[in-house]
């Protein structure tokens, strides 16, 4: 339906009004067809796949490189090291801004805010990671859509919210397995708990490292409208993580107070 010649232009206008509008946007086919038969992509390839990067796209999807190619491995390595190099070129400040201008006039609900709030404050204290306490996954998906440079450990009992996750840039789910407690904040407590252990076990984060928590102030999905900055505390080989619990059924943790 339209011209070759216009196949570049109509790619970033997508990937702009995904981002606009908080939707996920992949660049799929010939993302590195080259390698099919050669060890070694094009130049040409090599700079549509950071340029996408740049552009701000979800993913990258590799098809006959893959499926059928003599150097899938190899290609997967490839597409994997551009987009690595790529992200470190992103100047994260100017995207958050810009992404900022580009907010729709229904985007001023408290999930929203609490998302600009979050990855404005990640952006100030250069946090190591965000953690998102989520039902339905909305928040998560909010925080994704303003491109924070840092990790988004998303934090849900459902694991279909868990797999959409994955659609998203820059979400790591966290299916918390653990057994659901009656006392909210006790319960929110071992949500956090579960998120800085992972987050030590995969080397995203280190004790000292200041770290960004979305939460709700109420039990139920929809009630996002809290943002807490604390460092990771030290950890102890008997008991975990040194994470303060709740001294009543306030809803108040005493750790950020």
């Amino acid at each position: 339906e339209f011209g070759l010649e216009k196949v570049f232009v109509l790619q970033k206008s997508v990937i702009s009004r995904c981002l606009v509008h908080k939707k996920p946007v992949f660049v799929a086919t010939q993302i590195i067809h080259s390698m099919q038969q050669k060890p070694r992509p094009t130049r040409a390839e090599i700079t549509d796949i950071g340029n996408a990067v740049l552009d701000g796209a979800d993913g990258l999807i590799l098809s006959w490189e893959t499926a059928t190619g003599n150097y899938p491995v190899q290609a997967l390595n490839m597409v994997h090291q551009i987009c690595r190099d790529a992200e470190a070129a992103i100047y994260h400040t100017r995207r958050f801004r810009e992404l900022r201008e580009m907010e729709l006039a229904h985007d001023v609900d408290c999930t929203a805010t609490s998302a600009v709030a979050a990855v404005e404050a990640s952006n100030r204290v250069r946090a190591a990671a965000i953690i998102v306490i989520t039902t339905t996954g909305r928040s998560a998906f909010a925080l994704s859509g303003y491109r924070p440079p840092c990790p988004i450990f998303t934090v849900t009992r459902h694991p279909q919210v868990a797999r959409q996750c994955h659609l998203y840039k820059g979400l790591h789910p966290i299916l918390c397995t653990e057994d659901k407690l009656d006392d909210w904040a006790e319960d929110m407590d071992l949500r956090i708990n579960t998120a800085l252990r992972k987050g030590i076990e995969r080397d995203f984060l280190q004790p000292g490292d200041a770290v960004v928590i979305v939460t709700g102030s109420i039990a139920g999905a929809g009630s996002t409208n809290t943002v807490r900055v604390f460092n990771v505390p030290q950890i102890d080989s008997d008991e975990g993580l040194k994470i303060l619990r709740p001294a009543s059924n306030t809803g108040h943790h005493p750790l950020f107070e």
